[in-house]
């Protein structure tokens, strides 16, 4: 489907930069970048572990703090 979509111009350059070192068009950055929007929109980003050691839950915000090699 075709769309026209009105950036801002700063924002347009710092996509299409993205998108080239990732080595995807842009319409395949702006593809997955609307997906995960939308998949955080119903996803919770945090998830309760428990830890044996202390007893409580671990809250872990990939937002925040993204694992290494994730």
């Amino acid at each position: 489907m075709q769309t026209t979509l009105r950036l801002n111009k700063e924002l347009y350059r710092e996509a299409k930069a993205q998108a080239a070192r990732e080595d995807l068009t842009l319409t395949q950055f702006i593809d997955d970048a609307i997906r995960q929007r939308l998949l955080g929109a119903s996803a919770q980003h945090s998830t309760s572990l428990r830890t044996y050691r202390a007893g409580e839950p671990l809250r872990i915000d990939v937002k925040k703090n993204p694992l290494p090699g994730v």
